[in-house]
């Protein structure tokens, strides 16, 4: 199995690609990284494939991973939330940056499983539901700030930075900010109060699931091509 992933890992780019994985599939993400940078000489055409492991995803926050120069990162194990958590991250860096929703020259992003099913992240998709919540934001006069109070996603801070700063944006007086404090969040009941857009300070994940959520770092982001 190591060497067909190996192979299909090699079959993306001839240029360096860091691979990453959660703790469930970090032995084998490895192996695949040591097989490949071992064996170069019997992989025909590939040659100039160069792979370093990135490391294991903790949690949902993509920050340390997404800071990484590469050509191409590939996440191997199941699913697709820690991909599309990096895409994120990697998206909001480029934002940022260059205040605008016209960005290129994104590394590419893999999914593999270990059955050996390959899949890129489209970044365009991301990048167009990201900018519709942004308008939502700026538009919405209804803010609900979401804190957890699990252990580990505990952010007094942050949700208390969110109020502070969208009351000293000038011509936001009429917005009105709320906070939730839960021990579980469920998604689906949120579309019980009359808020427009939601920002959590808990598991940045959450934004991944609705239109009208964004995560700190979004929120961030936003606020930075408002120019605050």
């Amino acid at each position: 199995m190591i060497q067909k992933l190996g192979k299909i890992v090699c079959d993306i780019t001839k240029q360096d690609i860091i691979i990453f994985s959660t703790i469930q599939s970090e032995g084998i993400a490895k192996s695949v990284t040591e097989f490949i940078n071992k064996n170069q000489s019997a992989l025909k055409n590939k040659k100039d494939c160069k792979t370093s492991f990135g490391g294991r995803f903790v949690g949902c926050n993509a920050k340390l991973l997404s800071s990484k120069k590469a050509s191409a990162f590939l996440f191997i194990g199941s699913g697709r939330f820690h991909a599309l958590m990096l895409a994120n991250s990697i998206i909001d860096n480029a934002i940022k940056k260059h205040h605008s929703f016209q960005i290129q020259g994104m590394p590419k992003i893999y999914t593999l499983s270990l059955a050996g099913k390959l899949n890129l992240i489209d970044y365009s998709k991301i990048i167009k539901t990201k900018k519709a919540k942004y308008f939502r934001f700026v538009n919405s006069k209804n803010i609900g700030t979401i804190i957890s109070l699990k252990p580990g996603q505990l952010n007094m801070k942050a949700a208390l930075n969110i109020k502070n700063k969208i009351n000293k944006i000038k011509g936001w007086k009429t917005k009105k900010v709320y906070t939730f404090i839960t021990d579980n969040i469920e998604i689906d009941k949120l579309q019980d109060y009359n808020i427009n857009m939601w920002v959590t300070s808990a598991c940045p994940g959450l934004s991944l699931d609705k239109n009208n959520i964004i995560n700190t770092d979004e929120f961030n982001v936003f606020l930075s091509l408002l120019g605050h």
